[in-house]
C-alpha cells in the first residue's frame, strides 16, 4: 500500500482467505501466478501456478482460512530479477548496491546466480532503481541495513519483496566492494543503544565515498547437494534447494563466474576437445542459444543431440546424433564433458513440449528421458546445466578464455578500475 502511495509500481497480488477467491483471483490477473502462505522461510510452499487445474492440486494440499491466508500475486513470466542491498540512517540512504541475476525471475535468490556491478543494465535503469530505493528508504524511515528485490521487463521495474535486514548477498556485497556494509549498518543501529566513540561513528560515516567504483566483479554462484539425494531431480524454482554459495571476483564477469562455479566443485570443460550433450525443449530456446552453438564449433567441441531432434542439427558442424539407449550408455562411459538439459517445468506440466508429430506416449518417454539424464549425469559425476541463461554464460566464459588463449587460474583475481561500473 506505501508502495501504491509513492507511486512506485509491483505486480498486482492480494491476501485470500478461501479458495474461491483466490481462484477469481487468479482469473482475473491470468496465469501465471506466484503463491504462497502468508508467511514463508526460503519459499517453502511457494508456487508457480500455471493453470487452474495446477491451483486445484496447489490448494489441496495447504489450508486456506482466517487464520491461515495465502498472498497470490501476478507471475511476471521471463522477467529480470534485481537485487539492492542497502543501508540507511533515518530514512536517508548512505550506501546501496546494485546487482542482477543471471537466470530469469522465478528462481529463488538463495539458488540464483548474482553478478555485482550489475552488467546488463543501462545507466537510465540503474538511475530509476537508485531513486525508488531512496524513495522506500525514506518512506519506511529505515534506519540500518535493507534489501530489496525487483524485476525488470518491457523497460518497467517492479518491486516485488523489500527486507528490513540484512540478505545473504550483504556480505557479498561487502566483499566486492571493500567496504564493511555490516560495519556501517551497525553503528547507525547502535548508535542510541551502546556508547560509541562519536569520532569513530563519523569516520565511518563521513569517509563513504560519494559514487561506488569497482575495481572488480564478484559473482555469487549457488552450491547443491541433489547427488546426496537418491533419485531426486534437479530443479530450481521458487522454493530455495542450494545448500551452499561460493564467491569468486574477476576482472569480468566471464572470469568470476568460472571461478566461482569451479569453487562449488563444478569440473569447469575443456577449453578443446570437449563433448556437449545438447538437450533443449523449445525452439526459441534454441535459438537463444546460437551464439553458444557458433562459440562451441570454434572452439571444436563435439555436439551430440537427439535423434528425434535432428531437424535443428543436422546441418550443424562436428554434431552426432544418439538414440534414448545410446545417450544413457555414453552418460555411464563419461563420454560427456558437459550436459547441457534446457527444460520448462510448466510445459511438462501441461504437456506442451515442442516435439515434432510426437504422440503422447513420445512425449511421456522424452520426459522420462530427460530426468533420466539428469540423474544419470549426478550419479556419473557429469557437469550438467539445467537453466539457459548460465549455459550461456558458461559457454561464453569458456569462450573468453579461448579467445583470449588463456586457462583459468582460479588464484587470478586481476583488479582494473572501470568507471563504467558504477551504482
Amino acid at each position: 500500500r506505501m508502495l501504491d502511495q509513492i507511486g512506485i509500481d509491483q505486480p498486482q497480488w492480494r491476501e485470500l482467505t478461501d479458495a474461491s477467491s483466490a481462484k477469481q483471483f487468479c482469473d482475473e490477473v491470468k496465469y501465471p501466478c506466484l503463491v504462497r502462505p502468508s508467511y514463508v522461510l526460503s519459499g517453502a510452499m511457494m508456487s508457480v501456478i500455471y493453470s487452474e487445474e495446477d491451483m486445484d492440486n496447489y490448494l489441496e494440499n495447504v489450508i486456506i482460512s482466517n487464520d491461515y491466508p495465502v498472498v497470490i500475486s501476478k507471475f511476471i513470466d521471463e522477467g529480470k530479477e534485481i537485487e539492492v542491498d542497502a543501508v540507511a540512517e533515518n530514512g536517508k540512504v548512505v550506501i546501496l548496491t546494485i546487482s542482477e541475476h543471471i537466470e530469469n525471475a522465478g528462481v529463488h535468490s538463495g539458488d540464483a546466480t548474482l553478478v555485482l556491478p550489475a552488467q546488463d543494465l543501462n545507466e537510465n535503469t540503474i538511475n530509476r532503481i537508485r531513486d525508488l530505493t531512496f524513495k522506500i528508504g525514506c518512506g519506511l524511515n529505515i534506519n540500518g541495513p535493507f534489501n530489496m528485490q525487483l524485476i525488470a521487463k518491457d523497460d518497467k521495474l517492479k518491486v516485488i519483496e523489500c527486507n528490513l535486514r540484512v540478505s545473504r548477498s550483504f556480505p557479498f556485497a561487502s566483499k566486492t566492494l571493500d567496504i564493511n556494509m555490516i560495519n556501517i549498518a551497525t553503528n547507525i543501529i547502535c548508535k542510541d543503544i551502546i556508547e560509541l566513540n562519536t569520532d569513530d561513528k563519523l569516520n565511518v560515516l563521513n569517509n563513504l565515498p560519494k559514487k561506488l567504483n569497482y575495481d572488480r566483479v564478484g559473482v555469487k554462484v549457488a552450491q547443491f547437494s541433489f547427488h546426496r539425494l537418491e533419485k531426486a531431480d534437479i530443479n530450481l524454482g521458487v522454493e530455495m534447494s542450494s545448500t551452499g554459495e561460493v564467491a569468486g571476483f574477476g576482472a569480468n564477469r566471464n572470469i568470476a563466474y568460472l571461478k566461482a562455479l569451479g569453487s562449488t566443485g563444478f569440473k569447469i570443460p575443456k577449453i578443446a576437445d570437449t563433448n556437449v550433450f545438447v538437450v533443449i525443449d523449445k525452439m526459441k530456446h534454441k535459438k537463444e542459444f546460437e551464439a553458444s552453438f557458433i562459440f562451441m564449433n570454434q572452439m571444436g567441441w563435439n555436439i551430440y543431440y537427439l535423434d528425434i531432434d535432428s531437424q535443428y542439427y543436422i546441418d550443424m558442424k562436428n554434431s552426432y546424433k544418439l538414440n534414448f539407449e545410446e545417450a544413457y550408455e555414453k552418460i555411464k562411459n563419461k563420454g560427456f564433458d558437459l550436459i547441457i538439459n534446457i527444460y520448462d517445468e510448466c510445459d511438462i506440466q501441461n504437456d506442451a513440449l515442442e516435439l515434432n508429430g510426437a504422440t503422447q506416449t513420445d512425449m511421456f518417454k522424452y520426459i522420462l528421458f530427460q530426468f533420466k539424464i539428469r540423474r544419470l549425469s549426478l550419479d556419473f559425476h557429469i557437469p550438467i546445466m539445467i537453466n539457459i541463461k548460465t549455459s550461456k554464460l558458461l559457454v561464453e566464459s569458456i569462450y573468453y578464455c579461448y579467445q583470449k588463449g588463456t586457462t583459468l587460474d582460479t588464484f587470478y583475481d586481476k583488479r582494473e578500475s572501470n568507471n563504467n561500473n558504477n551504482n
